[in-house]
C-alpha cells in the first residue's frame, strides 16, 4: 500500500504550535506529539519529564516505542473522526487539540495538563513537579530547598548554605566551608541586614603565618624538598608521602585558634570592622575613612577620599621586594600631593639575594649540580651561610631565600620625593633625576644622573639652558640666538647678527653677515668608508669629500671652493675595491653570529647533560627529542661554518692579489678591519681635486684635477670648457666661438667669419662664398664674389 503524504495537514496546527513552543513546558511538548500516527510518528516524552519509576516501566513496555523504528504498524483500534475524535493505539484526542490522552498523561487545554511528572493549571499561571519538588504559582516559586516570592522574597537552605532575602527589610546569608581546605581556612561566613543595619561575620582558623606555606601544600612529589625544608624549619616531623602530609596539615589547621572577622555598619552612615590583620572605619562613604594594619606599620586615613585629603603609609618589605615603602598625602581639593618612597640600595648583598631567588637558572640541574651551584651563589650573600641539607629543589630554595631575606632588616635604603602645590610648584627628587616645575612662572629645571645633564627653561624668558658632561646648550628666542658645545664640536647661530660659527674635529665653518659672506673647511673624512670612483668618471662638488673641502665667499661677489675625492689608481677597478670593502664587513658580522650561536648550542648541550635521569617514558622521549633538536641545530651551524670558511678563503685570495694579508683573527676587531681598509686605500687610491672660482652671476671657473675645466662670465654670456682633448670657448655664443679637439679646431668670429683647421688643411670664409679660401692636401681653392678659383 502506498504511503500517504500528510505534510499538508501539519500546516493546520502550525500557528498554534509556534505560539506555545516558546515556553519550553510540558504543554508545548505534548502539542508536538499529539497526532498519534496521523500526522507524525509518536514518541515518548523527554526523560527529564518522566523520572518516576512507573513512567520508565511504561516506556520500556510500551509498544509505541516500535514507532522509533522504520517498521510501520497499523492499530486495529484506529478511529479517525478528526478533529472531533481520534484514537490510535493508546493515544486518544477529543476536539483536537483541546483534549488528549496517552500513557504518559493527559491535557484539557487550557485548564489542565499532565506530562509525566509535570503538571500545570492555566499555564503559565501555575505549574509543578512533585518528583523534583519544584514549581510555581503566580509569582511564588519553590523547589526542595528554597522558595521565592518574586520580587520581594527568597529563601533557600541546604547543608552548605542558607539564603533569606525579604527585601528591603531583611537579608540573611550563611555559607559553610571545609576548614581543612588548604587554600581557604574559613568555617562559616554569615551576613545579616535588617532595614539598613548590616553585620558580617567570617569564622575561620587563624593558622600562624609560619605554618601557612606548609598547610597550603597540595601535591607531594613535586614539592617534596620544599615540604621537608618547611617541616625542618618548624621542628615538625617530615611527611614521607601525600597521606602523611595531609595528616600533618589537619593537625596544623585543627590546632589553630578560631577567630572571627567582624564587619558591621548602618548604610550609608558608617561602616566599621576588625579582622585578625586590620581595623577600619568609614563614615558616610568617602567623607572620612581610617585603616590600620595590626602586624605592620601600614596606615591610611582619608577625608572625602581623593576629593579631600588622603594620607597613607606602607612599610618596606624584605630585600626581595621591589615595592617601596611609601608615605603619601594627596588632596585634589588643595591641588597638592606629597610622597616619599624608600627603596633598598642595590648593593652586592641585595643583588646576591635577588639573583639567588631567580631559581629559573637552576631548573633542570641534577641535585648534586643544583646544590653546588646554589651554595656558590649563597656565598655571595654571606660566606658564613650554609645551604640547609633539606634544600634539594628550586621551590625549596625560593622558600629558604624568602626566610633569609627576612633576617636582613638594616640594609641601606635610598629615598625619592615627589609632589607639590599646583600651580605654584612641582618637584621630583629621585636617585637618578632631579626635577622641578612652576606652572605659575612657566619655568622648570631637570637633571638626570644617567647622562649627567641638566636643563633649565623659562617660557616668559623664552630661554632654555642645558649643561652636562661635555655638553653645553643655550637657546634664547628674544635674542634669536642658539649655542651648543658637545665634546670638541660647537655651534653658534645668531639671526640678528646674521652669523653662524661651527667648529668640530672635521669641519670649521664661519658665516658672518650670512648670506653675504662665509667660510667653511672640512678636513680628512673617513677614507675607508667613502665612495671610490673610476678614473674616467667626472665627479662634481657633490661627491664624497675625503681629504679636504674648503669654501669661501664674500658679499656674493667672489667664491672659491676646493673639493678632494677618491679615485682608483691606474689598472684598478673601483667596483672591485668597493666590493672587497663591503665583503670584509659581512664576513666579520657572520663570524660574530656563528660564534654567538655556537656558545648557545654549547650551553644547551651542557644543560642537557646535567639533566636528571628521566622518571618516566614521557620524560625519556622528551629528552630524545631535545637531543635530536640540538644535533640538528649543530648541523645547520656546521653548514654555515663551511660556507663562511669558503667565502673567507675566496676573500683572502682576492686580497693577496692586491698584496694585502688578512687573517681570521683580524675579523675579531673593528679596528683591525679599519686598518686593513686604510692600507688598501693608501696603496690603490689617489685623490682628485675639483676647484671653483668666481661668482655665479659675474664670473665662474671650475677646475678638475684631471685637467678638465669650465668657466663662464655674467650668467653664461661668455664661457668655455675643457674635457680631455676637447676645448670650447664662446662670447655671446655665436659672437665668438672657438672649439678644438686634437689637430681640429673651429672659430666663428662676428661678423660672418669662420675659420676651420684640420692638421695642415684649413678653410677660411667671409659671408660663406663671398670670399672663401680652402687648403686641402696641399691644393688651394676658393671663391670671390661666389666665383670659384683654384691653383
Amino acid at each position: 500500500m502506498k504511503r500517504k503524504d500528510h505534510s499538508s495537514y501539519k500546516l493546520i496546527p502550525g500557528v498554534v504550535l509556534s505560539l506555545l513552543l516558546f515556553s519550553g513546558c510540558a504543554s508545548s511538548e505534548r502539542m508536538t506529539r499529539m497526532s498519534g500516527g496521523v500526522f507524525s510518528k509518536y514518541s515518548a516524552p523527554e526523560d527529564s519529564r518522566i523520572r518516576s519509576v512507573k513512567f520508565h516501566k511504561i516506556k520500556a513496555q510500551s509498544a509505541e516505542n516500535r514507532y522509533n523504528k522504520e517498521k510501520l504498524i497499523f492499530h486495529k483500534n484506529l478511529v479517525n473522526i478528526w478533529p472531533f475524535f481520534f484514537r490510535s493505539g493508546q493515544y486518544t484526542s477529543i476536539l483536537w487539540p483541546m483534549i488528549d490522552s496517552d500513557p504518559y498523561g493527559f491535557a484539557i487545554r487550557p485548564f489542565f495538563n499532565q506530562e509525566g511528572d509535570e503538571y500545570s493549571i492555566l499555564f503559565p499561571l501555575c505549574a509543578w513537579n512533585p518528583v523534583n519538588g519544584d514549581g510555581w504559582l503566580l509569582n511564588t516559586v519553590w523547589d526542595k530547598n528554597s522558595f521565592s516570592f518574586i520580587p520581594l522574597g527568597h529563601y533557600v537552605r541546604t547543608a552548605e548554605k542558607t539564603r533569606a532575602f525579604f527585601t528591603p527589610l531583611y537579608i540573611y546569608t550563611r555559607d559553610k566551608y571545609d576548614p581543612l581546605n588548604q587554600y581557604n581556612f574559613r568555617q562559616n561566613e554569615r551576613f545579616l541586614e535588617f532595614l539598613l543595619f548590616y553585620n558580617s561575620t567570617v569564622e575561620r582558623r587563624d593558622v600562624p603565618e609560619k605554618y601557612r606555606d606548609l598547610a597550603r601544600m597540595y601535591g607531594y612529589n613535586n614539592t617534596k624538598s620544599r615540604i621537608a625544608y618547611l617541616a625542618k624549619r618548624e621542628n615538625l616531623p617530615t611527611p614521607a608521602n601525600q597521606k602523611e602530609l595531609r595528616e600533618l596539615q589537619k593537625k596544623l589547621i585543627e590546632s589553630s585558634p578560631v577567630v572571627n572577622d567582624q564587619k558591621y555598619g548602618f548604610f550609608p552612615l558608617f561602616h566599621t570592622g576588625e579582622t585578625a590583620d586590620q581595623i577600619f572605619f568609614n563614615f558616610i562613604g568617602p567623607l572620612f575613612e581610617v585603616e590600620k594594619w595590626k602586624n605592620s606599620d601600614r596606615f591610611h586615613i582619608g577625608f572625602l577620599n581623593t576629593l579631600g585629603m588622603n594620607y597613607e603609609e606602607k612599610p618596606l618589605g624584605n630585600a626581595l621586594s621591589y615595592s617601596p615603602a611609601e608615605k603619601t598625602f594627596f588632596s585634589a581639593m588643595l591641588l597638592s600631593k606629597f610622597s616619599k618612597k624608600s627603596y633598598y640600595e642595590n648593593n652586592e648583598k641585595v643583588k646576591a639575594l635577588r639573583n639567588l631567588s631567580n631559581t629559573y637558572q637552576l631548573n633542570g640541574l641534577k641535585p648534586e649540580a643544583f646544590r653546588e651551584r646554589a651554595a656558590w651563589m649563597l656565598q655571595k650573600v654571606d660566606p658564613a651561610l650554609q645551604l640547609p641539607p633539606e634544600v634539594q629543589s628550586p621551590d625549596a630554595l625560593r622558600c629558604y631565600v624568602e626566610d633569609l631575606a627576612g633576617k636582613y632588616k638594616n640594609l641601606p635604603v635610598y629615598h625619592e620625593y615627589t609632589g607639590g602645590f599646583l600651580p605654584l610648584f612641582m618637584y621630583e627628587f629621585k636617585k637618578n633625576k632631579t626635577f622641578w616645575l612652576s606652572l605659575a612662572l612657566l619655568s622648570g629645571y631637570e637633571y638626570k644622573n644617567s647622562n649627567k645633564k641638566g636643563t633649565f627653561f623659562s617660557l616668559p624668558l623664552l630661554t632654555a639652558i642645558t649643561k652636562g658632561e661635555n655638553l653645553n646648550e643655550m637657546f634664547c628666542l628674544p635674542l634669536l640666538t642658539f649655542y651648543k658645545q658637545k665634546n670638541d664640536s660647537s655651534d653658534f647661530l645668531s639671526i640678528p647678527l646674521l652669523s653662524h660659527v661651527s667648529r668640530s674635529g672635521e669641519k670649521d665653518l664661519t658665516a658672518i653677515l650670512f648670506p653675504f659672506g662665509w667660510h667653511s673647511e672640512t678636513n680628512y673624512r673617513k677614507r675607508g668608508e667613502s665612495s671610490i670612483f673610476p678614473r674616467n668618471k667626472y665627479v662634481s662638488r657633490n661627491a664624497d669629500t675625503v681629504e679636504l673641502e674648503r669654501d669661501f665667499a664674500a658679499l656674493g661677489l667672489y667664491y672659491h671652493g676646493r673639493h678632494v675625492f677618491q679615485i682608483v689608481r691606474e689598472g684598478c677597478q673601483a667596483e672591485h675595491l668597493n666590493g672587497l670593502r663591503s665583503t670584509i664587513w659581512k664576513l666579520r658580522s657572520e663570524k660574530k653570529s656563528i660564534s654567538s650561536r655556537q656558545k648557545d648550542i654549547d650551553r644547551d648541550k651542557k644543560q642537557f647533560a646535567a639533566r636528571p635521569k628521566p622518571a618516566n617514558k614521557i620524560e625519556y622521549y622528551r629528552n630524545l627529542i631535545r637531543e635530536e633538536e640540538i644535533r640538528i641545530e649543530q648541523e645547520k651551524l656546521d653548514q654555515r661554518k663551511l660556507k663562511y670558511n669558503t667565502d673567507f678563503k675566496n676573500f683572502s685570495n682576492q686580497m693577496k692579489q692586491l698584496q694585502l694579508t688578512v687573517s681570521e683573527k683580524d675579523l675579531d676587531s673593528a679596528d683591525s678591519v679599519k686598518r686593513i681598509l686604510e692600507e688598501m686605500v693608501t696603496k690603490y687610491i689617489e685623490l682628485r681635486t675639483f676647484e671653483e672660482y668666481g661668482n655665479g652671476i659675474f664670473f665662474r671657473k671650475e677646475i678638475c684635477a684631471n685637467g678638465n675645466m669650465s668657466w663662464r662670465v655674467f650668467l653664461g654670456l661668455a664661457g668655455g670648457r675643457k674635457e680631455g682633448s676637447l676645448e670650447e670657448k664662446h662670447i655671446l655664443h655665436f659672437f665668438y666661438r672657438y672649439r678644438s679637439q686634437g689637430d681640429k679646431s673651429e672659430e666663428l668670429i662676428f661678423p660672418f667669419i669662420s675659420v676651420q683647421k684640420d692638421g695642415k688643411d684649413s678653410r677660411i670664409s667671409f659671408l660663406w662664398k663671398l670670399w672663401m679660401r680652402e687648403v686641402k692636401d696641399g691644393k688651394v681653392n676658393g671663391s670671390i664674389l661666389f666665383i670659384p678659383y683654384s691653383y
